[in-house]
C-alpha cells in the first residue's frame, strides 16, 4: 500500500510597531502624527496584505485541515528471475496463399520491443517462454508458438500453439497444446507459453507470434536460441492470476 499524505496549513502573525517615547510611531525618522504599517505577506498565500495603525490589531488566523488520500498499490505481474536465454525476433514472414517477408503492417503490430524469455518448469520436464513486452491489448489476440531444432537432427520437433484469450488459432499447421497440459498463461499482461519441448535435450529453441486472418495468408514472427540449460527454474502457477 502507499501512502500519500498532504498537509496544508496556512499562518499569518503580524505585530504592531511602536515608536520611541512618544505615542506616535516613526518611518524612516521622520515624525509623523500617525503611523501606517503594511504587513508582509507571502505570495504562495491567498491572504490579502493587513493595515494596522498605532492602535494594536488582532488578527485572525485560519488553519485548514490537513488532508490525507490512502490509493492501494495494484496487483503486481510475476516476479520471475533474470534467465541467460533470451531472444530475439527476426524479420516477419507469410505463409499459405502468399510466401515470402511480411511487413509490420501485414503482420498487424511492431515486434521489435517483444522479447523471448526462456526458462526450465520446476514442476515438469519441459520449457517455458515468456514473451516480455508484448501487450495484447495493442496487438489484439495472437496465436504463441513454439518448437525445437535438436542438435543433428533433420528438421524441427515438439511444435506446439496455443491461443491468447480472443484468438482463433484453428487454422494453425501444428498440434494446439491441451490447455490441461500447457499452453498459453496469461497474468496481469505478462504472456506465456508452457511449450511440449522437453527440458534436457540439447539444440535450439523456437518461439513465435502468429495471426490466421481469413483468407489464406497466414502471418508469423518469431526467433530462437541455444537451449542453455542454466536457465533458471519457474513454478508455472506463478504465471496465472
Amino acid at each position: 500500500m502507499r501512502v500519500s499524505v498532504v498537509c496544508v496549513g496556512v499562518a499569518l502573525i503580524v505585530g504592531a510597531c511602536g515608536g520611541g517615547g512618544d505615542a506616535t510611531g516613526t518611518t524612516a525618522g521622520a515624525s509623523l502624527p500617525q503611523a501606517t504599517t503594511t504587513a508582509s505577506v507571502d505570495p504562495a498565500t491567498t491572504v490579502p496584505a493587513v493595515t494596522t495603525t498605532a492602535t494594536p490589531t488582532t488578527i485572525a488566523t485560519t488553519t485548514t485541515a490537513a488532508t490525507t488520500t490512502t490509493t492501494a498499490a495494484p496487483v503486481g505481474a510475476p516476479e520471475l528471475p533474470v534467465t541467460p536465454v533470451v531472444g530475439s525476433f527476426n524479420a516477419p514472414t507469410k505463409w499459405g496463399e502468399e510466401v515470402g517477408e511480411a511487413t509490420v503492417e501485414e503482420l498487424g503490430f511492431d515486434p521489435s520491443g517483444i522479447e523471448l524469455h526462456w526458462y526450465r518448469d520446476a514442476t515438469a520436464e519441459r520449457w517455458i517462454v515468456v514473451f516480455v513486452g508484448l501487450d495484447l491489448a495493442s496487438t489484439g489476440a495472437l496465436c504463441p508458438t513454439s518448437s525445437f531444432f535438436g542438435d543433428g537432427a533433420q528438421g524441427s520437433k515438439f511444435f506446439g500453439t496455443s491461443a491468447t484469450p480472443g484468438a482463433d488459432c484453428d487454422a494453425a499447421p501444428v498440434e494446439l497444446i491441451d490447455p490441461a497440459a500447457g499452453g498459453v498463461r496469461v497474468c496481469d499482461g505478462v504472456v506465456s507459453l508452457l511449450t511440449l519441448i522437453p527440458a534436457e535435450e540439447p539444440g535450439q529453441l523456437y518461439g513465435g507470434l502468429e495471426r490466421y486472418p481469413e483468407g489464406g495468408t497466414f502471418y508469423s514472427v518469431g526467433g530462437n536460441v541455444v537451449a542453455d540449460q542454466s536457465a533458471p527454474f519457474v513454478d508455472p502457477a506463478m504465471l496465472e492470476c
